[in-house]
């Protein structure tokens, strides 16, 4: 279907009930294809749909119904519960870090906040990517070393210790 100005619009989004979508064969082919596409395979563990029966995990909800693949993954259920503990916005590190007394955290969060969409989905794997990216650039600016523990806003840290 075209639009006025000859657009195509999308399919239109689900209802504001979230599992009606879930249910819906929409959800259903893109889900087949989200799967088809990582090979059948955890995209966070590698286990396979022999071991497991295998989820389709939604990175952001901001386009829950007009979805694209780059915004789903594949994930195991054990990874799958992993990774909705760890979705939190980036409007939600600045608050969490508002609560800390030091001002590396806060200036972490600002730092995310501006080199990553406004309330995109921030997981473990991009958070201690992003805090050896910003350690290092504090580093190249004031000459000081500095290290942050990611726990303290709610992620896996690989090495709390790290400094560049």
């Amino acid at each position: 279907m075209k639009d006025l100005f000859g657009f195509d619009i999308p399919e239109s989004p689900p209802e504001d009930d979230y599992q009606t979508y879930i249910n819906s064969a929409r959800w259903k082919r893109i889900r087949a294809a989200k799967l088809e596409q990582a090979g059948y395979q955890c995209d966070t563990c590698g286990i396979s749909k022999f071991s497991v029966t295998l989820e389709v995990h939604h990175l952001t909800y901001d386009n829950l119904g007009r979805e694209r693949m780059d915004e789903l993954q594949v994930l195991c259920p054990e990874c799958h519960t992993t990774a909705d503990e760890e979705r939190k916005t980036t409007e939600e590190i600045r608050r969490k870090s508002e609560k800390l007394s030091g001002s590396l955290y806060r200036g972490f969060a600002e730092w995310l906040f501006t080199n990553v969409p406004r309330n995109r989905a921030v997981n473990s794997i991009f958070a201690n990517q992003s805090k050896k990216k910003f350690l290092v650039m504090l580093k190249n600016k004031s000459g000081n070393s500095y290290k942050l523990d990611l726990t303290l806003l709610g992620y896996r840290d690989e090495n709390p210790e790290w400094r560049p």
